[in-house]
Order: C-alpha cells, then structure tokens, then sequence
C-alpha cells in the first residue's frame, strides 16, 4: 500500500506516529540519563545523530550542536527537573499526527480512483509550495495532473524551475492555476480542457451580442425609413453612426445629434464630445473640416495640439452620410428628426470645455518652466480626480 511521505518541521519528521529526528525516536528518560553515564570505550557511546535527536525531539535549547554541546543540554534539563516531552511539543506531534492521517486518506482515495485532474485545496497548494519533493514524489507515484491555485509568479517560477529539473511538465492555466504532472501530454490535455471550458461562456456572450446587433440593426432600418417618408430634408436631427472598427470582429454603434446649421458651421453631439466643424473646403460631394474634441484634457501632448484633428464627411441625402475622422471610417443615417441639442447648448458646453483644456495648458506649461519631468507631469494629470 502506498503510503504518504512524512510531514516535515524543521528537521523533525512525522508519519503518524509521533516524530521522528535522523530516523530517530524518542528514547525514553532512563535511556538518555544511563548514556550521559557511559565513559570509556566511544564505540559503546551513541553517535552524533542520536544525540541531536533527542534534544530537538525533547524541544530543548541548545546553543552548541557539538555532541558535548548538546550532552550539556540534556545533563542541564536532568538537573533543573525531569527529562519529559514539553507541553508544547506534545501538542505539536498531535497537531502533526492527524494531518499525517488526513493525508494519507486522501492519498490511499487519489490511489484507487485515479483521477487524472486533482485541483488542490489551499491547504494541499501551501504543502506543496514549501515541500517540492512531495508534490513530484506524488505526481511520479500516482500519476495524473495536480492543479495549484492561488500562487504568484514567484512561487510559480520556482515549482516550474523544479518541474524541468524533475522532467516533469507545468502549465499555467485560465484563471492562474499551475497545472503540474508527470506526463507532458497529461498536463497539455487539462490545460486545453480548461481553456474550452473558458470559452464556452465568452463565445456565449457573442454569440448573444450579435443576435442583440441584429435586432439593433432592424430596428434602426425602421427608424431610417420611418424617417425618410416624413419627407424632411432638414439634416438636424438624430443620426446612428456605424463604425468601421477593423480590430473588433463586431459592428459597433453610436447615436448623434446633430444640431440646425448655422454661419456655416456644424455642431454635432457625440458621446461625450461636442464637435465644432469648421469648413476648410467646399464642393458639392464632400466638407472637408476641422473639429475640435472637447471631452477632457487627462492625455496633453507637449508636441502637438492633441485635441485638434482633421476629417471629411460627405452628406449623400439629407437621411446618409460617410466620413473619415480619428475613429476611423464611419457611415450614418438619420433615425429621427427631433433636434435634442441646439447651437446655443453644444456652444455653452464647448466653451467650458475648452476652458478647461486652457487652464490644463497652463498648469502643464507652468510645471514645465519650473522643470518637472513629463513622466512627473503625467503621472500627476492621471491623478487628478475628475
């Protein structure tokens, strides 16, 4: 029957039947005091093993672990009252005696089913953190893939270490589990059966996401079409912009309003931002403009006026547009003709916000001529609470 290796404290050893020390066990008082008494012939005298292991399995003091050194410590415990197992001691073998047993348990139950995936409790993931021997001893003797949670990279790095050292294999799994086994093709087995079952819910997700898409996609259909039979041609109004993001592998949109046209200028609500497009060019397909962002100051850049950018949007009716900005390519169309935003309020917010990019400016400026690093200045922008 197989049976668990010993548990280990400081160079003591424990296999459920009290500790052992230099596979040593404890001799009993008399023992001890009629050895001290021996002189003459060293043969007849116990070695230096026996004699560490009395004093540290009678967890006595013992400043010098020469066998003179440590025959004085046991001599100075006879003196001062009676050779006996110290309170302490006692219900530390205790302590270690049923943890030996649950262990073994659990071993003799891992022996006979076979499992070939274990995930380790806290308890066990410790054990095997501060004992590499047992972890490798159990994988080589009962085979399988042992799963430990909960480990940094340090302590990861050094059982991956061992695991090579051993000819073992480790892998870190979905969710930061070490996986650790024998067999390399037991360990690349549990690591991409976890990394499926992982997947399952994200592909779930997207799956849901574009069935949501689909419906969203209807819908604006019918507010589009809805739109163009009221036969306005007035381009104020509620637009969706669909984005042309070509790192994501679904369509994403967005709602504008887009405020009546005046003095040539065109404001439109987005998001967070305001856009004020000024015209650069004119002709009869496409507005090349200028707009200015206003969401927020937290990214200044030294070199250039960051929150400036250029663009193209062409009206194709008064119900589609297309254009090129910083977000890329997009399309819209117009899905309502109510004017949620007007001139008036998309230029009061636009003044605040550029305010705010000013007053950011000077401080940037400010901390600059005093001679504070950008990485400093950075660092402190990013902190500011908004």
């Amino acid at each position: 029957m197989i049976q668990a290796l010993p548990l280990k404290y400081g160079r003591l050893r424990c296999s459920g039947n009290g500790f052992t020390c230099n596979s040593h066990t404890r001799a009993p008082p008399d023992v001890v005091k009629a050895n001290l008494e021996l002189a003459g012939n060293v043969s007849t005298q116990p070695r230096r093993d026996w004699w560490e292991a009395q004093v540290r399995l009678y967890g006595i003091e013992c400043s010098t672990w020469t066998i003179e050194g440590m025959k004085t410590a046991l001599r100075k415990q006879l003196k001062s009252c009676e050779l006996r197992f110290t309170e302490k001691m006692e219900r530390l073998e205790e302590s270690y005696n049923g943890r030996y047993k649950k262990e073994n348990e659990a071993l003799q139950r891992h022996a006979s089913n076979r499992e070939p995936y274990h995930l380790c409790s806290h308890t066990e993931t410790n054990l095997y953190n501060n004992d590499h021997s047992r972890l490798f001893w159990e994988l080589k003797t009962l085979g399988g893939v042992k799963g430990l949670p909960l480990l940094n990279w340090r302590p990861r790095k050094a059982i991956h270490k061992e695991a090579e050292r051993q000819s073992c294999f480790s892998k870190t799994a979905v969710g930061e589990i070490l996986l650790v086994g024998a067999k390399k093709e037991d360990v690349v087995r549990q690591w991409n059966n976890m990394s499926q079952e992982a997947a399952a819910p994200q592909q779930e997700l997207i799956e849901k996401r574009q069935q949501q898409q689909i419906a969203e996609q209807h819908e604006f259909d019918r507010l589009h079409e809805e739109t163009i039979q009221t036969g306005n041609t007035n381009i104020a109004g509620k637009w969706i912009l669909e984005l042309d993001r070509r790192w994501r592998s679904q369509k994403e949109f967005q709602f504008m309003s887009i405020a009546s046209p005046c003095d040539g200028s065109l404001w439109m609500s987005w998001k967070r931002e305001v856009w004020h497009l000024d015209w650069i060019a004119l002709d009869s397909e496409q507005k090349a403009f200028e707009w200015t962002r206003t969401d927020g100051v937290d990214g200044y850049d030294f070199k250039e006026d960051w929150h400036k950018g250029k663009g193209t949007i062409t009206f194709e009716s008064p119900y589609l547009l297309k254009g090129k900005s910083h977000l890329g390519d997009f399309t819209g169309r117009k899905v309502g003709n109510e004017i949620s935003t007007t001139n008036e309020a998309c230029v009061t917010k636009y003044e605040k916000a550029m305010e705010d990019i000013q007053a950011m400016k000077d401080k940037c400026e400010y901390w600059i001529s005093s001679g504070t690093s950008k990485k400093d200045i950075m660092n402190e922008l990013y902190s500011v609470d908004r």
